[in-house]
């Protein structure tokens, strides 16, 4: 039995659709939060940015290599829903300049990646074969997919600093790391290093970013709060807040 056709290799198939159906839906509860409060807060709209574009050259990457069904697929469902969240961001955000620079950027490089693919694939230009075409692909999907995977990693240090981890989106670190690892399972049975290879990084990066977002969360010591003439002390225990009045 071949392991494209095992047991083992449906069961993770299915497996792995499902939690990149959930990592394409994972900013979900931020951006209705944002539409909700009519206010970007401390969302950052550039992992779902990188999402977008990397969800582009993964479409490409799946078309090629003819992995329509899990790959090509959930990437145009991330293309999907990454252009919608954009456009949430966009709607409510004060700085659309910002948001217009970096969503340009990451459009010229999938310009670039579908020109690329065209003349390479119709032409002599290159000089080279559909093989090599691919790999070429796939190791541009492999630096946008680490990008991607790494970029929660710019507001870490804001974690650190404020205390805070409103700014490190958890649900999509979490999300990432599950899915990222079902991949790498998936790639063991049926092997192709330009899907394990940022899927292993991307793991790894998303355990940090897990691990980032979970620390700050818990309170660490007494807090005063002066209201008019009451007092109100703050007592701190592990995972519970008592208010005693003065």
């Amino acid at each position: 039995m071949s392991y494209s056709t095992s047991p083992a290799h449906t069961v993770f198939v299915v497996l792995t659709i499902i939690s990149s159906i959930f990592i394409r839906l994972s900013p979900f509860p931020d951006f209705y939060r944002i539409y909700k409060q009519k206010t970007t807060g401390e969302v950052a709209v550039l992992p779902v940015i990188l999402l977008g574009m990397t969800c582009c050259l993964l479409a490409v990457y799946g078309y090629l290599v003819n992995n329509i069904f899990p790959l090509f697929f959930v990437a145009v469902l991330g293309i999907l829903t990454s252009s919608v969240f954009i456009g949430v961001f966009y709607k409510f955000t004060p700085d659309r300049a910002s948001v217009r620079r970096v969503c340009a950027v990451n459009l010229l490089v999938v310009v670039l990646v579908l020109i690329y693919t065209v003349v390479a694939l119709t032409t002599s230009v290159t000089h080279q074969s559909r093989h090599g075409v691919n790999s070429t692909i796939g190791w541009i999907t492999i630096v946008a997919s680490i990008a991607m995977f790494g970029s929660p990693l710019a507001t870490i240090k804001k974690v650190v600093r404020t205390k805070s981890a409103v700014s490190l989106p958890f649900t999509m670190c979490l999300t990432y790391a599950v899915n990222c690892l079902l991949w790498v399972v998936l790639c063991l049975l049926a092997p192709d290093k330009f899907v394990m290879i940022p899927n292993a990084a991307g793991a790894a990066l998303g355990i940090v970013q897990v691990m980032s977002s979970i620390a700050p969360r818990r309170p660490t010591r007494c807090r005063q709060l002066t209201s008019m003439s009451t007092t109100w002390r703050y007592k701190c225990v592990p995972r519970v807040l008592i208010v005693v009045k003065k």
